[in-house]
């Protein structure tokens, strides 16, 4: 039987995803003390990046070391890469992820923040891990609130994984949903927020019962709502109704995000097995990810895709069907957990 060891220094908001299929191709670890007995983590220095690292012992007490890296970034952190057998990271570009030793590098596809744990067990387990890294010596100081915040946050905006998954919920006719925050960065000043509201005004103009709009906060600069004013919302859609909405939308569109990272929308729209319409992808995805999506490139091609998933029902099945078949394969918690255990 296999033993596993979590450094608990991650930040849980995004390792939520893996931790859930660390648990169910590993068995429970709740991160009781003696989970962490003797962590064999020291020499690994994490600063503020807070990476998901782990060790699986086999029977013969040989450990393989494992790094998740769900940066939006598309470069490696070489202290991680150093100590690690085996790399995952999401955002890997051709060009620009350049690493020493490429057998240690594993593409995995876009997870997304959920809810794993109740509230008891989420106050409870974040006390614990952070009782472990004060006492632990670490090497990184470990803001006591903000280490809090992450679990609680993560409680209170995330979902259970088991909602991504409700095919009760059944698609509503001539119906699109689609909301996002208005991103500050330059990249989606540039690209990605005019393409979100093509997608969005295209789907109006064409006569599509549109629902949906940007948000953005009440603290951000009013400056970046200019040229958006027709899709403004008033306030946050709850994820619960985002989950429920999505599911009901004909089809749905992705586009890449901050620094052009693979976005969580993409991840859980391939949990959701939605048909999806995708602008040009930045970085790469494992297998056929790229063909299970209808790529456009220009305001014709985007405006051809619509129509054709709003006519064509048997179209959009058969790319709802392949995105859930790829997200089975390559996306979900257990798949790539499963993939990371691979010699």
């Amino acid at each position: 039987m296999k033993e596993l060891i979590i450094d608990p220094r991650f930040s849980y908001y995004y390792a939520s995803f893996y931790l859930y299929g660390l648990n169910q191709v590993y068995g429970n670890c709740k991160f009781k003390k003696k989970c962490f007995i003797d962590l064999p983590f020291e020499e690994l220095a994490h600063s503020n990046d807070r990476l998901l690292c782990y060790m699986v012992k086999d029977n013969s007490g040989r450990a393989r070391k494992i790094v998740i890296d769900y940066r939006d970034q598309t470069s490696i952190i070489d202290s991680f890469y150093d100590w690690a057998d085996v790399y995952a990271k999401i955002n890997v570009n051709e060009t620009e992820t350049i690493v020493p030793d490429k057998s240690k590098l594993r593409l995995i596809a876009p997870g997304f923040g959920i809810r794993y744990y109740n509230l008891s067990q989420t106050l409870w387990n974040a006390l614990s891990n952070l009782l472990v890294i004060k006492k632990g010596h670490f090497g990184i100081n470990v803001n006591a609130k903000d280490f809090l915040r992450d679990y609680l946050l993560t409680w209170y905006r995330r979902r259970p994984y088991k909602e991504y998954h409700l095919n009760s919920i059944k698609e509503r006719d001539n119906y699109v949903f689609f909301v996002s925050t208005l991103w500050r960065h330059q990249n989606c000043i540039e690209h990605t927020n005019p393409l979100r509201a093509l997608f969005m005004r295209t789907c109006k103009k064409l006569g599509i019962d549109f629902e949906g709009g940007f948000y953005i906060s009440q603290s951000g600069n009013s400056s970046a709502t200019d040229g958006y004013k027709d899709l403004l919302l008033a306030q946050r859609v709850e994820l619960k109704d985002y989950i429920v909405k999505t599911r009901q939308s004909m089809f749905v569109y992705n586009v890449p995000s901050c620094l052009n990272c693979h976005g969580w929308k993409l991840g859980e729209f391939l949990a959701m097995g939605k048909s999806i319409i995708s602008a040009p992808l930045y970085n790469e995805l494992p297998g056929d990810g790229k063909q299970i999506m209808l790529s456009v490139d220009s305001e014709e091609e985007l405006e051809d895709a619509i129509v054709l998933l709003t006519k064509d029902t048997e179209k959009r099945k058969i790319f709802e069907a392949n995105a859930l078949t790829y997200y089975k394969k390559y996306v979900s918690p257990e798949a790539v957990i499963q993939y990371l255990d691979k010699q």
